[in-house]
Formats: structure tokens, sequence, C-alpha cells
């Protein structure tokens, strides 16, 4: 079981394996898409399966990830299944932080 989930634009992706990597470090198993996923595979079925049994999302919230339809994608569906979500701040703003990640920030 996946237990974070890290969503992120992919202008971000070298933050995201160096977050990644400390999580595991850490202990925690994770799911980057671009790392996580093998060629070939249906991106957008597995990641909503990954992000169904996941118990965290980080939001790796960019300009570029804020902008991002596939990402904003992520963070709806993150809310509609009641998933804790982090936002971190990478450049941006509480303020600019898309729909409902801001709901995340004020908690």
């Amino acid at each position: 079981m996946t237990e974070v989930f890290i969503s992120h634009s992919t202008s971000d992706q070298e933050t995201a394996k160096e977050l990644q990597q400390h999580l595991e470090a850490k202990g925690a198993s994770t799911f980057l898409a671009t790392n996580s996923l093998p060629p070939g595979v249906k991106w957008s079925k597995e990641i909503l399966a990954r992000l169904r049994e996941s118990k965290v999302v980080i939001f790796l919230a960019s300009k570029t990830a804020c902008d991002s339809k596939y990402v904003n994608q992520e963070i709806g569906g993150t809310v509609l299944m009641q998933k804790q979500l982090i936002p971190i701040l990478h450049g941006v703003s509480p303020d600019e932080l898309p729909g409902w990640s801001k709901t995340a920030s004020d908690n």
C-alpha cells in the first residue's frame, strides 16, 4: 500500500524526486508517477488506483503545478476521497493555491 502520493508538475520533477528520496529514507512508501510507473502503463488508470490506496497526498505546490489540469484533478480526487492533503509551498503563497487545496492549508 502506498502511504504517500506525491502530486507535482513535471517541471518540478527533480524537487519531487528529492522529496521522494527523503520520505523513503524515513521509511515511507511513496508514489511518484514518473519514478513509480513502468513504460507502457496506462497512466490515468494507475494514478487513480494509487491515489485511492494512498493515506496521504503531498501537493508540491509550484506555479506550474497550481496551473496544471492534471494536478488539479489529483487534488480534487484527494478531497473527494477524503484523503489527507498536505500542500508544500514551492515558490507560491497560500493565496495562490488552487481551489480545494486552499482548505488543506487552512488547517
